[in-house]
């Protein structure tokens, strides 16, 4: 067909953009359509449950941006499915309560963990830059909007970063490093407490082996010239901070905590600029500045993204390679003999944990 006009339509970015985002969707909507059956309004529907919790039709409308008439098909839909249950409010008998059954959650907690493959594709597809772009403001917006939770990620990500580099300088790296192994016994009681999740027997038996190479650890700490029991408590308390962040940051496990990992950066470096003289490195040491900013930020990203997109077991599993690793390099690199008594802690620490995880992973994949 000849064109009568010389605007070119497929070169105007809006549409462009248009197109961007209905291909996207179209590929995703694939995936729930053939593994639930359902179609773009059910899932918006029952995404906004699954994260939101208890809502009313009125509240899903505003929030999605979706007339009420789609909304009322896609209830009617999800609740043949029984993926979600009705009930009438008590005081206002037009009113109903939207809730997810658990067959209902346990297809959004699978879309969800598709949809976070997803995003990470999309976003490695388009590089940091242009997902930075297209996502403007919106995660530290989402931070924010979780109040209390957000503020004390980050206040607890600031300080305990400072106190990490202050128990390093006082106490050996595999002390630290072997200390901090045994973060998910604190995660454990953390959660057990203010998240009101149970501690299995696994966890139990996993809590006292980490206590026994602790005391191991301990016990060594005034054998050797490289370690120190002020380092030592200094590193249990970032050990019990760290674990209070992952408790904070499953709180909201819905909103991406890796705004906060900036921020609490930012802070720390604050703090530091008031206490001490950044500039104070030697002339043969600067090129040291940047690599060890670049890999804590690096490590620090990914593992607030971690447990996103594999399960807490895995990423548990994985973090347990530092402990291994950390001190062997010291030891080769720098000459910081990590003593026998450290090693012996250490390796009861970290079997307890790799044992103890590997069966968590086990029966996960069973289930």
């Amino acid at each position: 067909m000849e064109k009568k006009d010389a605007f070119d339509l497929h070169l105007f970015l809006p549409y462009l953009l248009n197109q961007a985002a209905e291909a996207s969707s179209l590929k995703f909507q694939r995936a729930y359509k053939d593994r639930y059956g359902i179609l773009r309004t059910e899932w918006r529907v029952l995404f906004h449950l699954g994260i939101y919790g208890r809502m009313n039709a009125k509240e899903i409308g505003l929030r999605a941006r979706i007339h009420k008439t789609k909304i009322s098909r896609a209830v009617h839909k999800l609740e043949q499915r029984r993926f979600l249950t009705r009930d009438t409010d008590t005081t206002d008998r037009r009113l109903e309560w939207l809730a997810l059954t658990p067959q209902g959650r346990a297809a959004y907690d699978d879309l969800r963990a598709l949809a976070q493959r997803y995003d990470a594709e999309l976003s490695a597809a388009l590089g940091p830059g242009e997902a930075t772009v297209l996502q403007g403001a919106r995660p530290f917006r989402a931070l924010m909007g979780t109040g209390i939770y957000g503020l004390l990620y980050v206040l607890i990500m600031g300080v305990s970063t400072n106190l990490f580099i202050i128990a390093v300088d006082l106490t050996s790296v595999a002390n630290v490093v072997f200390i901090i192994a045994s973060m998910p016994v604190f995660a454990a009681i953390y959660s057990r407490i203010f998240l009101g999740e149970p501690i299995s027997r696994r966890m139990v038996v996993t809590m006292a082996a980490v206590f026994v190479g602790l005391g191991i650890i301990a016990y060594g700490s005034g054998s050797n010239e490289n370690t120190s029991y002020l380092g030592d408590f200094v590193a249990l308390l970032v050990t019990a901070l760290f674990a209070a962040a992952l408790t904070v940051a499953r709180k909201v496990r819905d909103v991406s905590m890796v705004p906060g990992v900036g921020l609490a950066y930012l802070l720390g470096a604050a703090v530091l600029v008031v206490l001490t003289d950044p500039l104070a490195v030697a002339p043969d040491k600067w090129h040291f500045v940047p690599m060890h900013s670049g890999i804590i930020v690096l490590s620090a990203v990914c593992l607030a993204l971690g447990p996103r997109y594999i399960t807490s077991a895995e990423v548990a599993l994985l973090i347990l390679l530092e402990s291994v690793l950390a001190p062997l390099l010291v030891w080769a690199v720098v000459g910081e003999h990590p003593g026998h008594y450290a090693l012996a802690g250490g390796a009861v620490v970290v079997g307890a944990l790799a044992v103890s995880n590997t069966l968590a992973l086990m029966r996960r994949k069973r289930a």
